[in-house]
């Protein structure tokens, strides 16, 4: 660790707009005694203060977190500073420990956070932006390969598949979700340079959220309190940042993910409604446990088109019997001021073999990774599932089968990898239990999994909860417009992170590829019935001939 010369001035306090309220401890720090854990105190005051812009209440807080943040090195510490600070660190949780990194060898006098909790993808990232009430919402896409065409009209028809306000059973905000497409591309193809995407949010009402109750109480089972508790403030309106708003910049991103996963591969992304409820597509049965045994819903999975799902609107479930009795549960709910949860199931076609990364980063892996971090999501589960427990590994098994009669779909025989003479696999299975992975790795048969939905925590009925500080309880009463089953906007929501996830991996296995295509090829690789030393290569391959 590289020593550091001198000190560092530093300021611990509180920065309010009441000047009664600000408080400021200054100490001379060295390098050294930064690299241990503090545990910071907070400082208490008395004043009754309420902070309407944050949503902090000093009447609720006794003791508040500390902001710390570096203060000038250059200015004397006889000096007090006229205003918030201009690099502010973080805020801390009360009595947590706080480990500071050594400084930088460009940059000595400051610490620089390193976490992404708003970016997703290694080589596709995504950073999404915005809250519930917020003058807009968007994303930066970077890695979007160049020369690919791209307007406004590649990702609008998502958007307008998520957006609020759809039918009598979402939620009544009104908004348009019309994206622009602010940098990246020029006459309407991409520069190969970070694309920016806003949607402006147009029907607002903050008001909703400043009645008495609201303040008082955090919303049972909502991110209200958790929010608080890591950021020590919270927005004072909506959901803020674990507001659904939020995953408009998914969906704008994986709309141009899908765009490239179609025209390169011939990848295809279905979405649709499984269940509502106790209400089922295909209810679980002795004989079939998992959906994967029914042969009614394999035929389904190979077959439907977004076209079939969206003509089953408003709930989006494939069957019209199903659909009905869907959208039947949730009325009952809606009327009834409360929510009610369900499943989403995904599908995803020609998927190129090959992709993930084991140990850790296993297609599966990154597929959950990406679905729970969806609002309200609760559960995941990829092929056969849970239900596949149930079953023996005589019927589980996949064997796998000649592909080489096995007509390309038209989708991939119109795609970049058929023009460009790339292979499909020469093996498929004839079940796919699996769901398309096996050893966290791609194996070119569908790709099928199951996202399960909580209810919306936001309801219209009176709950019993306690007060924020915890001194009460009370009746809390929630305001605002909400879904009454988050599924049938969700489709659109896991089609999108499908594509982020299926497209980092495409990126990644492309990278792979190319550096061994840079190598002379290997004789052997597979073994073919002779003595083998390590890789699979045969004994009697003479190092000559790897050198060819």
């Amino acid at each position: 660790m590289t020593a550091f010369e001198g000190h560092l001035s530093f300021l611990f306090g509180i920065w309010t707009d009441s000047p009664g309220l600000t408080s400021f401890l200054e100490e001379d720090l060295t390098f050294e005694s930064l690299q241990s854990s503090f545990v910071f105190k907070a400082v208490e005051y008395r004043e009754h203060h309420q902070h309407r812009g944050s949503s902090f209440r000093a009447d609720c807080w006794p003791e508040l977190p500390l902001f710390i943040f570096c203060d000038d090195p250059q200015r004397p510490l006889s000096e007090s500073p006229s205003g918030p600070p201009s690099r502010l660190l973080s805020v801390h949780s009360l009595q947590g420990n706080f480990e500071l990194p050594p400084p930088s060898a460009s940059s000595p006098n400051r610490i620089k956070p390193t976490a992404t909790m708003s970016t997703f993808g290694q080589y596709f990232r995504v950073t999404t932006y915005g809250e519930s009430h917020c003058k807009s919402v968007g994303c930066i896409v970077d890695g979007v390969p160049p020369g690919m065409e791209l307007t406004e009209d590649d990702i609008q028809p998502q958007m307008t598949r998520r957006r609020p306000g759809q039918s009598a059973i979402t939620t009544p905000r009104n908004e348009k979700d019309r994206v622009i497409i602010q940098s990246g591309t020029e006459f309407g193809v991409t520069l190969g340079t970070p694309i920016g995407m806003l949607v402006m949010n147009e029907d607002q009402r903050p008001k909703d959220y400043g009645n008495k109750t609201m303040d008082m109480y955090p919303r049972p089972s909502h991110a209200d309190w958790t929010y608080l508790e890591k950021y020590g403030v919270k927005a004072s309106s909506g959901g803020g940042r674990s507001s659904a708003r939020e995953t408009i910049g998914r969906v704008a991103a994986g709309a141009i993910a899908e765009k490239y996963l179609k025209l390169a591969y011939g990848v295809e992304i279905v979405a649709f409604v499984s269940s509502v409820g106790s209400e089922h597509l295909f209810p679980p049965t002795a004989e079939h446990p998992s959906p994967s045994t029914n042969p009614e819903f394999l035929k389904l999975v190979n077959s439907i088109t977004r076209e079939t799902v969206d003509s089953y609107l408003p709930v989006r479930c494939p069957d019209a019997e199903a659909n009905k009795r869907m959208e039947d549960l949730i009325t009952k709910f809606r009327d009834n001021h409360d929510s009610i949860g369900g499943t989403v199931t995904c599908v995803i076609r020609n998927v190129p073999s090959g992709l993930g990364e084991p140990a850790f980063d296993k297609l599966e892996a990154l597929l959950a990774h990406a679905m729970l971090s969806i609002p309200a999501t609760k559960g995941f589960e990829v092929g056969s599932g849970f239900g596949g427990c149930e079953v023996p590994g005589s019927i589980h098994n996949d064997p796998f089968v000649s592909a080489e009669n096995t007509e390309n779909p038209p989708s991939v025989a119109a795609s970049g990898a058929a023009r460009n003479g790339i292979p499909r696999p020469k093996l498929t299975t004839k079940t796919n239990f699996s769901g398309g992975i096996q050893g966290g790795i791609s194996n070119g048969a569908p790709i099928y999994f199951r996202v399960g939905f909580k209810p919306a925590a936001t309801i219209g009925q009176e709950q019993t909860t306690a007060t924020y500080d915890g001194s009460s309880e009370g009746v809390l009463a929630a305001k605002g417009r909400h879904d009454p089953s988050v599924v049938p906007r969700a489709v659109p929501i896991v089609e999108a992170m499908a594509a982020l996830v299926i497209m980092d991996a495409v990126l990644a296995q492309q990278a792979r590829h190319t550096a061994k295509s840079l190598l002379p090829p290997l004789k052997q690789t597979i073994n073919s019935g002779k003595d083998t030393v390590g890789n699979g290569v045969s004994e009697n391959v003479q190092e000559s001939d790897l050198k060819q």
